[in-house]
């Protein structure tokens, strides 16, 4: 019985140890989920809120001799701002490309990151049950210089802290353009995010 016990107790040993051995300088693989809020130049306090899904794969350059990576990956967000009779939603695919670097040990350490997103917005309408019903698709316009943009760029800057597997991010996208082409409209959306890596 006592035998059984121990190989027992070695057994949980040794796959707690596999499961929680990945170093703190290994590749690594995340995905994650979090809240979306954007904050527009034209709009005061939060314009629209939402949630956001994704996948992203660090990559370590200098072949594990310090924590420094080099992240890519891809994100859905979707937005909604309701007020009043108008709903607004908006859908957006983005590409994150970061550097990190890892403070701490195996078990607990935070990831300051900096880089850029490229986002694709591939859904955006305005309706209205207001004076009839009205429905805008913000990327079929006219004149065709008031549509929104397709293609945006901009900043990438967040934190994320770890511990083993789980992390708790927080990431800020502030773009370089305007949504609208000929209208002061850039947008800062603040990210919440939990995540898991492997």
């Amino acid at each position: 019985m006592k035998k059984s016990i121990l190989l027992l107790v070695a057994l949980v040993a040794t796959l707690q140890s596999s499961l929680f051995a990945q170093s703190i300088t290994d590749d690594y693989s995340r995905f994650y989920a979090g809240l979306s809020l954007v904050f527009a130049d034209d709009v005061d306090g939060v314009a629209d809120k939402g949630a956001n899904v994704g996948w992203l794969y660090a990559f370590n350059p200098t072949r594990g001799r310090v924590p420094l990576f080099l992240q890519a990956g891809g994100e859905v967000i979707y937005e909604r701002d309701s007020e009043d009779d108008v709903t607004e939603d908006l859908v957006c695919l983005a590409v994150p490309l970061n550097v990190s670097y890892k403070l701490g040990n195996d078990r607990f350490n935070v990831e300051p990151f900096a880089g850029v997103n490229f986002r694709f917005n591939v859904y955006g309408h305005g309706n209205s049950t207001r004076n009839g019903v009205f429905d805008l698709n913000y990327f079929d316009m006219w004149p065709s210089d008031l549509n929104a943009r397709r293609f945006q760029f901009g900043a990438n800057l967040g934190l994320n802290v770890n511990y083993l597997h789980a992390s708790l991010g927080l990431r800020v996208n502030p773009d370089f353009m305007d949504y609208f082409k000929f209208t002061r409209s850039k947008t800062r959306r603040v990210l919440i995010t939990l995540g898991y890596s492997f």
